[in-house]
């Protein structure tokens, strides 16, 4: 396709901004809503995923790009502890190695970024971090996309891919019973 940047420019920017209008509504308060930033924030990683590397599991590639490099060995592992326990249970999963239980504290603004405990018990996530680091991974896309015509061609492939969905079996067959229903046309 061999797209220039402009060309995508307001769809990457409306992508960008709904994400980070979102997260920046929920940590401007002066406190509360940490698991729904860190949820959303995981979430994005997914969808900068989807878009970057074309595959819907692979947050934890965009997520271990926001973490120091001292962290990022175990990074796959701490995105499936917030990822998966806060988009799943409402609430962050605990770490188990070698019998060890390290329990993971989402921090509003008090305790610093991938810092432990002095027992080591509880790993702190600061979650004005974690949107400044999502902030420099867009940026960071970004960048890439402005300089990458291949990149750019996928952005609009995969963006248009992850907008559709085709259901399928009874699903498709009551999609077609309500858009053949004259009844559903809003009168």
């Amino acid at each position: 396709m061999a797209v220039p940047f402009e060309e995508i420019a307001d769809d990457f920017s409306k992508f960008r901004n709904f994400i980070l209008n979102d997260v920046c509504q929920i940590v401007s308060r002066e406190s509360g809503g940490n698991y729904a930033a860190v949820a959303l924030i995981t979430c994005a990683c997914d969808a900068v995923a989807q878009l970057r590397y074309g595959s819907k599991n692979a947050g934890e590639r965009v997520f271990i790009e926001m973490v120091p490099d001292e962290w990022r060995p175990v990074a796959k592992s701490l995105y499936a502890a917030l990822r998966d326990g806060l988009v799943h249970g409402y609430d962050a999963k605990d770490i188990l190695v070698d019998g060890r239980r390290v329990e993971i504290t989402i921090s509003w603004r008090e305790e610093p970024h991938l810092t432990f405990s002095p027992d080591r018990q509880m790993l702190y996530v600061n979650v004005q971090q974690m949107v400044s680091d999502l902030r420099a991974a867009f940026a960071d896309y970004e960048t890439l996309l402005r300089g990458d015509v291949t990149d750019r061609d996928h952005f609009i492939t995969r963006r248009r891919e992850g907008k559709e969905l085709c259901p399928e079996g009874e699903q498709r067959d009551a999609w077609r019973a309500l858009l053949n229903d004259a009844r559903m046309d809003g009168g």
